[in-house]
């Protein structure tokens, strides 16, 4: 009963369900890879993800990963090399995990929620999955990053009119369409966006979308 929403787990079909360990992604937003591994149907109990990830056959964003808690949430690309397949890990319309098989060009986009400087001078950013990495200060907060292989930015995608977005939390979650407007905030008031669908608009605020494209 008190399994995060994101969990999308029936509450009469078990009793018992891993946290993922802290340090990535909220609670709220992430999963325990072993539970994915079932959701995704790569194995059928936790027992059996616990032997292939000590057995080093699962990567999650071109890692090795053996701890069965490890945290995954949204834009985290989970790979299972002996069975040659990948998956994505993103939120639908009930705000329930969804995941979806990615191919080789697959980009790693997190948003940027924090940005600060190192005792000597160096910008960093802190990303929605709880990291962070070095930044050559032209990155702003609510800015989203594509990240290469070595967890470094490759593009800065730019929170602005007529970029694209992905809804990932609120009344809207799992929508997906161009900013429209830009709406700032006030004291008592979040700043905001209108968000494009082309058949319609809606307004959502900030904190609720992630800049993909």
């Amino acid at each position: 009963m008190n399994a995060p929403q994101y969990y999308a787990l029936h509450r009469k079909e078990q009793f018992y369900v891993s946290k993922p360990r802290a340090g990535r992604h909220t609670a709220s937003t992430s999963m325990p890879l072993s539970l994915l591994l079932k959701k995704i149907e790569v194995v059928r109990t936790s027992g059996e993800a616990e032997r292939i990830l000590l057995d080093g056959k699962v990567m999650v964003n071109g890692r090795v990963v053996k701890d069965p808690k490890y945290a995954v949430g949204l834009n985290d690309l989970v790979e299972i090399p002996d069975a040659e397949k990948s998956f994505s890990v993103s939120v639908d319309e009930m705000a329930h995990f969804a995941a979806m098989e990615a191919d080789k060009d697959y980009k790693h986009i997190y948003k940027v929620v924090g940005k600060y400087k190192t005792s000597g001078g160096k910008v960093m950013v802190r990303l929605h999955d709880g990291t962070s990495v070095a930044s050559d200060g032209k990155v702003n907060v609510n800015d989203s990053v594509v990240l290469g292989k070595e967890r470094k930015i490759e593009k800065v995608l730019h929170l602005k009119e007529g970029s694209s977005c992905f809804v990932m939390a609120g009344v809207h979650v799992g929508a997906s369409g161009s900013i429209k407007q830009l709406k700032e905030g006030s004291m008592s008031r979040p700043r905001s966006v209108l968000v494009d669908q082309g058949n319609g608009s809606f307004e959502t605020i900030v904190n609720n979308i992630i800049i993909v494209g």
